[in-house]
């Protein structure tokens, strides 16, 4: 199924490209008891990237609990609008849709990675609609930072970061990209260090914890 590569760049660039094709990489529920009405937030996926700020309307929740709409689905936005929050972050809200092909049928399409406002450039010159993206196989290779970042220097990094298990068929977002927005998560990381197990104790009950410190590409 193509997608429409470089939309989500386009649009967060102010630009409102007609009917975008999009993959559905997940779909949560928001958590938040001040909340009246039930709220989703959707990670889209235009196989270019991944953008995790996008909210659906309210009136189109049905098509989440009737199972219509789900992870790797396949939509067309028939209408959209992009919203300025907190001065900077851009949330792409979700008006109407077309499910064109269900997540069962489907597998995650391209080789997505997490789409960030600050080091995109100005101007969308890769937008083409119904542009196909061809699948490849993952070319994720483990680091081998020591410990001791001291003595050790930070590994290089290829430009190309395979942010997709396929696997799992989920994406896997580089820690640098997680927000207090993303209730939901995949991240691929080294344990540099972790701590001794301790126990705890108050009127809620006890258990045991630890602390870890961890890596990855980003």
């Amino acid at each position: 199924m193509a997608l429409s590569a470089g939309a989500i760049q386009a649009i967060c660039n102010g630009e409102n490209p007609p009917t975008p094709i999009f993959q559905v990489a997940a779909v949560r529920k928001i958590q938040n008891e001040k909340l009246s009405v039930e709220r989703y937030r959707i990670v889209l996926s235009d196989g270019i990237h991944a953008y995790s700020s996008v909210m659906l309307a309210t009136q189109l929740n049905q098509r989440v609990t009737s199972g219509e709409l789900d992870a790797k689905a396949i939509i067309k936005l028939n209408n959209y609008t992009c919203n300025i929050v907190q001065e900077t972050r851009k949330v792409l809200v979700i008006l109407d849709l077309t499910v064109l092909t269900c997540g069962s049928e489907t597998d995650i399409i391209g080789q997505p990675k997490p789409y960030n406002d600050q080091s995109a450039p100005s101007k969308s010159n890769n937008y083409q609609p119904q542009q196909e993206i061809q699948q490849q196989k993952p070319s994720y290779a483990p680091t081998n930072r020591s410990m001791n970042q001291v003595t050790n220097p930070r590994p290089t990094i290829h430009p190309q970061q395979n942010l997709v298990d396929k696997s799992e068929n989920r994406i896997v977002f580089p820690i640098s990209s997680l927000t207090p927005y993303q209730n939901r998560w995949t991240i691929r990381t080294r344990v540099t260090s972790k701590s001794e197990i301790r126990k705890w104790s108050n009127s809620r009950g006890e258990g045991k914890l630890f602390s870890v410190d961890l890596i990855d590409e980003s």
